[in-house]
């Protein structure tokens, strides 16, 4: 288990910059951070030593931190420390690996993958494999996450709007041609720490092949890619299309870390509907939704709480701005014309 995480962290951080690490402990998201890797793989053993526990889930920020000191390190040890303010994406600068979950198909997601299913997610990551080297991808890092299979691609790109945009696009594209996880694309990812127990069938998570050397994929290559599946580029959408609006509302709630479990067309715009209300915290699938109309104006209601009635999308946002930081609604100046829409 120690072997298995040091060589996880060396692959991913071999320069020993600063490494996010989290679990779950009584409902709570436990965080510490450490630029040593013997440390990370000790507690992760002594988390996982006592064999009539079950395992935690142990994650680990995939993307280099920023440097500052709001990222200094945070203890770690048996009893693990509660640090307030986990990194998000817009504290990234720097976007180190591509990222494509080939999860089990089932349909209780809540329950572990049985041999089978892991067999048939192995069939379509070789297939996903084998579709992205004809583009120019090269060999992937391939991961055992316990109930399924992670490709991850090297490469180097600047966290802008325009790299948010093609990783998103990246992803839909491939869930929709291999039924991948369709929301594995954030600039501030946490994935499994290989080494560690998965909790959810209890099976070990390793890696399963890494690449000598390990080559990068360009950002011209995924756009190529992207390009030939008829998706436009980043400069050239449009905002009437209503397709940028909607770019920018997805990415809102993902820096807002809002569960979206559906997106819908609604008279003529789009709707998200979420888990969970965050005025009243009633938890539910599609309980409140944001939503897009026609006209590219933003909405929001909650159905739970009567008195969530009067909170409308102004309120909304600066809520979870509040919360989270403010987030820019202006399209980028390359859609022609269009300058600050809300």
């Amino acid at each position: 288990m120690i072997t298995e995480v040091l060589r996880t962290l060396g692959v991913f951080h071999p320069n020993n910059d600063l490494v996010e690490v989290r679990t779950k402990w009584d409902n709570l998201t436990l965080i510490g951070r450490q630029r040593d890797h013997k440390t990370i793989a000790r507690w992760v053993g002594q988390m996982n030593s006592d064999p009539s526990d079950l395992p935690p889930n142990i994650l680990f920020t995939l993307n280099q931190l920023p440097p500052g000191s709001l990222w200094e390190e945070a203890p770690l040890n048996s009893t693990f420390y509660t640090i307030d303010g986990a990194v998000k994406d817009v504290n990234i600068t720097r976007i180190g690996w591509l990222f494509v979950d080939v999860d089990a198909l089932r349909e209780d997601t809540k329950k572990p993958a049985t041999e089978a299913e892991i067999q048939e997610a192995a069939a379509r990551a070789k297939q996903a494999i084998v579709f992205l080297y004809g583009y120019g991808f090269p060999e992937p890092v391939v991961a055992f996450s316990g109930n399924g299979w992670h490709l991850l691609y090297k490469t180097k790109l600047l966290n802008l709007p325009e790299t948010s945009w093609m990783l998103r696009s990246f992803t839909k594209l491939m869930h929709g041609l291999f039924k991948t996880d369709s929301q594995s694309h954030g600039a501030s990812q946490v994935l499994r720490l290989y080494g560690s127990v998965n909790p959810k069938g209890g099976r070990p998570t390793k890696l399963e092949s890494v690449p000598d050397p390990i080559h990068e994929v360009s950002e011209a290559t995924i756009l190529k890619l992207l390009t030939a599946h008829s998706i436009k580029p980043y400069a050239t959408r449009t905002a009437a299309d209503g397709h940028a609006l909607d770019d920018t509302m997805d990415a809102f709630l993902e820096h807002c870390e809002l569960e979206v479990v559906a997106v819908e067309e609604y008279q003529g715009g789009t709707k998200w509907l979420l888990s969970e209300c965050p005025f009243c915290g009633y938890r539910k699938t599609g309980v409140a939704a944001v939503f897009r109309s026609a006209d590219g104006k933003f909405g929001f209601k909650c159905f739970h709480e009567p008195t969530c009635g009067d909170i409308g999308w102004k309120e909304f946002r600066a809520q979870m701005e509040e919360g989270h930081g403010k987030f820019s609604f202006a399209i980028p100046p390359t859609f022609e014309g269009v300058t600050e829409w809300l």
